[in-house]
């Protein structure tokens, strides 16, 4: 495993990268069509996730409540293992990767930070516009030049493209097929 400083040094290195293409990027017609129709697919996932997270918290809440119903009742354990103790809590989290297979972004792929959605137990509400923060058009900092534009940015393609490492002309490179969700269960 690379030690602090080298992994350290190869974020610079990919930020810089980022900061340079961004700074060259023109908003063409083309270019505005492949940010629109990523951004869409990034939407659609998030959607996609924020619905396999819901489904699961709606299971575990009603076996909660069932188990406040009968607390006699030994704690329940799932297939992997993983148990829903006495104190009846529980996080799921959800994660929205970019994989591309493209050998010029591996290391960004590598490096990257997931865009992540989390609900627990100790949230009765669990709200689609918060969750995903839609109350808001993310078209801010290198995307400020699509303000002009009825094209509503998510917050996964602000996550990605202005936080995270992927350049806008990355956007080129990429499809719905690269994006990719985990969801995973902790007590």
């Amino acid at each position: 495993m690379k030690n602090k400083k080298e992994i350290k040094e190869k974020y610079n290195k990919l930020r810089g990268r980022k900061t340079a293409l961004d700074r060259r990027f023109k908003f063409t017609p083309e270019n505005i069509k492949k940010i629109e129709e990523f951004n869409a697919a990034l939407l659609r996932k998030s959607h996609e996730l924020f619905d396999k997270i819901t489904r699961q918290k709606e299971e575990l809440d009603a076996l909660l409540k069932f188990r406040s119903a009968f607390p006699k009742v030994k704690p329940l354990c799932f297939s992997d293992g993983l148990r829903l103790w006495e104190e009846n809590t529980y996080t799921i989290t959800g994660e929205m990767f970019i994989k591309s297979k493209r050998r010029e972004l591996a290391d960004i792929v590598r490096m990257q930070a997931p865009y992540t959605i989390i609900a627990s137990s100790s949230e009765p509400e669990f709200d689609r516009v918060s969750a995903l923060m839609e109350e808001m058009n993310w078209d801010i900092e290198n995307l400020q030049p699509l303000n002009n534009r009825s094209i509503h940015i998510c917050y996964a393609t602000h996550h990605f493209f202005t936080d995270g490492l992927f350049a806008l002309s990355d956007i080129a490179l990429l499809s719905e097929n690269d994006i990719t969700l985990s969801v995973s269960l902790n007590s």
